[in-house]
């Protein structure tokens, strides 16, 4: 890994802007948690992580979940 001194993650990046997206709540969530110069605080980290189950790729995932917890079928579990 390098190190983050090293680099320009700021808003104005055009990668971290493209994470940062309305789209997928869980990549902003990442981007803010471990990219973003300065660091996100605590209360706006929360924020980010609401709507994580609800949108996005993340929600797609979840939606899958069957009521006693398993995934697509009992026999396979995946």
């Amino acid at each position: 890994m390098m190190p983050r001194r090293n680099l320009d993650w700021t808003i104005q990046d055009p990668v971290i802007s493209w994470l940062m997206g309305p789209g997928e709540p869980s990549m902003r969530y990442l981007t803010s948690r471990d990219l973003l110069e300065p660091r996100t605080s605590e209360r706006k980290l929360e924020k980010l992580r609401l709507p994580i189950p609800r949108r996005g790729w993340a929600a797609k995932i979840l939606a899958g979940q069957q009521e006693r917890t398993w995934w697509v079928t009992k026999k396979t579990c995946y």
